[in-house]
């Protein structure tokens, strides 16, 4: 169980190196960019809870790739609700 309730929190990862969009999937779905500065990647998407975030992570270092930030920006639960119309 994740430690904010069970809901998903969304992450940016920046890693040196760059990392082709074709392994979004690989990498949980996270989108993949590339990060302001030359030669990174940034990933972002929602992971839903710690034990993910250890296997992208696991991932990363299993691809040779140097981990530079690792941020939670806000929980998925946050997202707006639906509105009755």
């Amino acid at each position: 169980m994740s430690p904010n309730g069970g809901a998903a929190a969304v992450y940016h990862i920046r890693v040196q190196g760059w990392i082709g969009t074709r392994w979004e999937q690989w990498l949980d779905g996270l989108a993949i960019t590339p990060a302001d500065a030359p030669g990174e990647t940034l990933l972002i998407g929602a992971l839903v809870d710690q034990a993910a975030l250890l296997g992208l992570l696991q991932k990363l270092h299993n691809l040779g790739l140097r981990l530079l930030e690792l941020r939670m920006v806000n929980e998925a639960a946050s997202q707006p609700e639906e509105q009755e119309g």
